[in-house]
């Protein structure tokens, strides 16, 4: 399966190509055909379609291209639907599907104009002679930008239109399309859950048995959607599972990507956090994979939220600002609104007064109804209490009692919440505890305890109150223990307070090389078998006479072992202080009083920062850095002891990971040149890792560099054959020849 060197050399190719056009453009053109053949055969789509063109058969490249722009689209080829699109400008034919599905790519990425316009070439370029359904398909289409641009009223013409247009025999696929983009008009248009639900399961049900898998993904999210905000928590993370594993067997990058992020959203609400953050940052980096700024946006929205109800204000505070940025420059309502909204609940639960007003404002100011969404009217009820209960437990009443509101499972939740508290301030403790009585039984139906975690958590008084209230609820205990478990991983991530900065006495170098300064003066008159002793003594805190003896001489006899380590401690004490090692019996310690700043602790403490930071923290990146910038060179690398030579292998494995991740790291952020030296400099470590290359490669085709891409899997290819025997495993070949195509 390697392989053979002369079939990836492009430069060479087209050398050859460049000759044989000369000589020969009749045999080349000849040439050309029989290989366009050859790959449609072998399904190789993107190579047939260029040779095609190529050839000059243009009718021809635009068949196959019409015929394969569904498989390029739902593998996550949107750069071959380009390319093609842009080939066919001056060809005289039609290829409407390939330009409705560049549409959808468009779209999904949140470039929505660009959607349209690709919408607007598949509409004018459909023949008479073309299916029927296509028109349906333009019209739902049509749909799912109006919802992506929270367009309601075009939302509803569209899926309207779509259902008009389908005809009777129209595939399977296409009517469930339709009814999908019905469910979304009823549910986001109207705010009829309980029929979008219905619409949507009879869309996944025409789809069951069917080859679409990537629409019944699609249709699957929507279906969980509408289940979320009916409270129907156990039946949406069913549709959320089945969904994600479609999305996995087809494993294109954007569809990844949403799936990841509903995957962590359930987590979140289930009080799973750790899974979330790390579901989260997949899909932050399958979103960044994919070009879907739009789908970034909301994953760090996601993110933001998640360390919102943590309490981590800055990195919530850091998340919400990078996902506002992007939201704006696609000019996303939507989604801006959504920022504005939670980065004032950020500020109200800080205690703040002014910045929650401020930015409440600035999402009124995106539209002329934003007065009328419930988010909104919450949240500025929520603000009320306090200095204006009675008028707040005035509007969340009508809030409530609003037909046309319609609100969903996780907004009622929150009405009655703040409408408790504010009862709870008015000193109205009776009626309190009858709205508590209600937000329990609806928070534990409904699957939305983490918002009155996440609310309770930041307000004592009430939290107090309401436990005292709702001491036998059961809702209440689930409640109490998340508020815990968040407390709990909070701590883990936030920062200490700051040590108070201490000179010290000894400066202890054994990365790269060995140094002991005490103040300006360099210590060079202490043997090598004494400060062995010293930094055996430093790594292992309180040692055993009889292991330093077995360490350091073990072939000795017991005599000249005793003498040999009192000769070391005298020589320590001698240069260091007659305090500087203590014995307590048998049992032997650097003095803890001696101030020493010591540099593989100093790699470890900083590595332990990082690995201690959950995933998607901001902080991350730095951390990793900070930990990589602090290991110079291996653990006493002219010392052959059994002991140094395994903290040399356990410091250098540490490294080796903190390499990976600054790796990683900087492909989630799209910023692979940030990680490229890190990775090369774990491939020096361990050149046969398979994780390690795969990185690497990745890497190497986000930045374009197709040379050191064949060069490299070349090398791999042929060091793990002679070393091991061993071919590359599927996921790097698989990677290798994308990159390449």
């Amino acid at each position: 399966e390697s392989p053979r060197m002369f079939e990836y050399h492009p430069q060479f190719r087209d050398f050859l190509l460049e000759i044989h056009a000369d000589i020969d453009a009749k045999n080349l053109r000849a040439l050309r055909l029989r290989a366009a053949k050859y790959y449609a055969k072998e399904g190789a789509s993107e190579y047939a379609v260029d040779l095609l063109f190529d050839a000059g058969a243009v009718q021809k490249a635009v068949d196959l291209a019409e015929k394969q722009a569904g498989a390029m689209f739902h593998t996550g080829r949107v750069q071959t639907l380009i390319d093609w699109s842009e080939k066919m400008k001056d060809a005289d034919s039609s290829a409407p599907r390939l330009f409705l599905f560049l549409a959808k790519a468009f779209t999904d990425r949140g470039d929505f104009d660009k959607g349209k316009e690709s919408l607007s070439q598949a509409q004018e370029i459909l023949r008479a002679d073309s299916a029927k359904y296509l028109a349906a398909e333009i019209a739902c289409q049509e749909a799912l930008i109006a919802w992506n641009m929270e367009d309601f009223d075009t939302l509803a013409a569209a899926a309207k239109k779509s259902a008009k247009l389908l005809p009777k025999g129209a595939p399977r696929q296409t009517k469930s399309l339709s009814l999908r983009v019905r469910a979304l008009a009823a549910g986001y248009a109207n705010k009829e859950y309980r029929k979008a639900e219905k619409l949507a399961a009879e869309a996944v049900g025409l789809l069951e048995g069917g080859e679409d898998r990537y629409q019944m993904a699609g249709t699957l999210i929507d279906l969980s959607n509408f289940q979320i905000s009916l409270g129907e928590n156990l039946k949406s993370n069913k549709s959320t599972a089945m969904a994600h594993k479609i999305i996995e067997e087809i494993g294109a990058y954007l569809p990844l990507a949403v799936s990841f992020n509903n995957l962590a959203t359930d987590a979140h609400l289930q009080g799973r956090y750790d899974e979330a953050l790390k579901s989260y940052n997949q899909g932050l980096r399958y979103a960044r994979q994919a070009a879907s700024p739009l789908r970034e946006s909301i994953i760090l929205i996601g993110q933001a939220d998640l360390f919102n109800d943590l309490g981590l204000a800055l990195q919530s505070a850091e998340l919400y600002g990078q996902a506002l940025r992007i939201a704006t420059q696609l000019d996303s309502v939507r989604w801006m609104r959504y920022g504005c909204i939670q980065t004032s609940v950020l500020h109200r639960r800080r205690g703040g007064d002014d910045l929650p007003h401020q930015w409440l404002k600035r999402a009124m100011s995106l539209g002329e109804r934003e007065m009328e969404n419930p988010d909104l009217r919450i949240q500025l009820a929520a603000l009320e209490i306090g200095p204006s209960s009675d008028r707040a437990e005035e509007d969340l009443q009508k809030l409530l009692q609003d037909k046309e509101a319609a609100l969903d499972a996780e907004q009622k939740t929150l009405a009655l919440y703040f409408l408790a508290k504010a009862l709870f301030i008015t000193d109205k403790r009776e009626e309190a505890n009858e709205r508590l009585v209600e937000l329990m039984s609806w928070a534990g139906g409904n699957g939305t305890e983490q918002m009155v975690a996440a609310e309770l958590a930041s307000d004592d008084d009430f939290k107090n109150f309401s436990r005292g209230q709702m001491l036998s609820s059961t809702v209440m205990t689930t409640i109490v223990h998340r508020m815990d478990t968040m407390r709990a991983l909070a701590g883990q991530y936030q920062d200490g307070d700051e040590e108070e900065v201490v000179t010290p006495r000894l400066l202890i170098t054994t990365l790269g090389s060995f140094s002991m300064v005490r103040g300006t003066t360099k210590l060079s008159d202490i043997k090598p078998l004494a400060r062995e002793v010293f930094i055996y003594l430093l790594d292992n805190e309180r040692v055993d006479q009889d292991v330093l003896l077995e360490t350091f001489w073990p072939k000795h006899p017991p005599g000249r072992q005793v003498s040999n380590l009192y000769t070391a401690i005298y020589s320590l004490r001698r240069e260091l202080g007659k305090d500087a090692v203590t014995q307590e019996g048998s049992v032997y310690e650097i003095n803890p009083d001696l101030q020493i700043e010591y540099d593989t602790v100093r790699f470890e403490r900083a590595a332990s920062v990082a690995e201690g930071l959950p995933p998607g923290d901001p902080r991350s990146f730095f951390a990793i850095t900070e930990a990589i910038n602090s290991y110079t060179g291996s653990f006493l690398p002219e010392v052959s002891n059994d002991w140094a030579i395994e903290k040399r292998r356990e410091l250098e494995f540490r490294f080796l990971q903190m390499l990976i991740a600054h790796g990683e790291e900087a492909l989630t952020r799209n910023q692979p040149l940030l990680g490229l030296n890190s990775l090369r400099q774990a491939l020096a470590i361990d050149a046969y890792r398979d994780d390690i290359n795969l990185i690497y490669l990745e890497t190497l085709g986000l930045l374009e560099r197709r040379s050191e891409i064949v060069a490299h899997y070349q090398s791999y290819v042929q060091l793990l054959s002679n070393e091991l025997g061993l071919d590359p495993p599927e996921s790097v070949r698989m990677l290798y020849t994308r990159l390449i195509g």
